[in-house]
């Protein structure tokens, strides 16, 4: 989370595109400019913030390190603060569900609003224009929806494979990659997929656009699924091999089944974060191909707010139709009933 909002910019672009910049925000700036030596200035401003987030991650973890034995200490000797926190928790998470509910239901009437003049409570008139427009332009949407399932397949699949094929303690390199990938700043990862791919001279084509969103997916896919995937007990497998099943068959019909609340839950994250990606698609698509994240951060330029809470509603309910999925898909077949 530090890491994230240290170095977003989209979130930056959106809420206050004309107050004081964020240092993403001018180093976006700068990369996005015609001149070269602006350019030059936006990757220098990349390798600083970089810089600046290693070093303040070194001293959290430093902090951390130091006062280890402190809070060790601290909870030993409090055994009702975990109890506490959870109590915390229970009463905070309420709280959660009113904040966003209201802003859906802002945003819901901000896209049906015709006229709605401060400080009127509610819109004078109503439309659905905003609505007409994002279906007749579904370009965007498709694109989103069509790159994020392809990614989250991709990646599922790939991690699997490798769960499947590797030793555990190949793992921590894998670990180690994916830790870089969710903590270094989009901007140094965007810009250097960017390069790459004009190297490669695929900059602007739909394997480039894909490419920048099976990455972070299949960090956090790997992530998620390390944990449960590896705690899986292979005592199963020693008795489908007594019972003479074949490895596929294993797979498919006891170790999958068991572990699929894990896999959904994996891909479900996996679609939203692909589907949230601004910085490396704006980069690797060169203008040429635009998401549903990409148009919506380009719409809060203009005064159309109508259609920019419709394509805020749109880019919130791809993830959350992809979190429903998961919650009832992952839901296990067998129920427990009390004697």
């Amino acid at each position: 989370m530090f890491a994230y909002g240290l170095t977003v910019v989209d979130v930056a672009l959106v809420i206050g595109p004309t107050q004081p910049p964020t240092l993403a925000q001018v180093i976006w700036t700068d990369l996005g400019d015609g001149e070269a030596a602006m350019n030059a200035r936006g990757a220098a401003g990349v390798l600083l913030l970089s810089g600046v987030m290693a070093l303040l991650l070194l001293a959290f973890a430093s902090v951390c390190q130091l006062s280890k034995s402190l809070r060790k200490n601290f909870y030993g000797h409090r055994p009702i603060a975990q109890t506490r926190r959870s109590n915390f928790t229970a009463k905070i998470w309420p709280l959660w569900w009113i904040v966003y509910g209201a802003v859906m239901v802002v945003l819901l009437l901000q896209s049906v609003s015709g006229h709605w003049p401060f400080p009127q409570i509610l819109p004078s008139t109503f439309t659905l224009n905003a609505w007409r427009q994002l279906v007749a332009d579904f370009a965007p949407m498709l694109a989103s929806l069509s790159y994020g399932l392809v990614a989250t397949i991709v990646a599922l699949a790939a991690c699997v494979a490798w769960f499947e094929s590797q030793l555990e303690s190949s793992d921590r390199l894998m670990l180690v990659a994916a830790g870089l990938v969710l903590c270094l700043p989009s901007l140094l990862i965007g810009l250097g997929q960017y390069r790459l791919f004009l190297r490669l001279g695929i900059t602007g084509t739909s394997l480039a656009v894909f490419l920048a969103h099976v990455l972070p997916v299949m960090a956090y896919v790997f992530v998620m699924l390390q944990g449960p995937y590896r705690s899986f007990d292979n005592r199963w497998r020693e008795v489908s091999s007594g019972l003479m099943v074949s490895r596929s068959r294993f797979l498919f019909s006891v170790k999958w089944p068991m572990l699929k609340a894990n896999l959904w839950a994996a891909a479900a994250v996996g679609f939203a974060v692909a589907v949230a990606q601004f910085v490396p698609v704006q980069l690797a698509a060169a203008g040429r191909h635009a998401t549903l994240a990409t148009e919506a951060v380009t719409l809060t330029s203009g005064g159309n707010r109508a259609l920019i809470a419709t394509y805020a509603l749109a880019l919130t309910l791809l993830p959350l139709s992809g979190f429903g999925l998961a919650a009832l898909m992952g839901k296990s077949r067998w129920k427990l009933r009390d004697a």
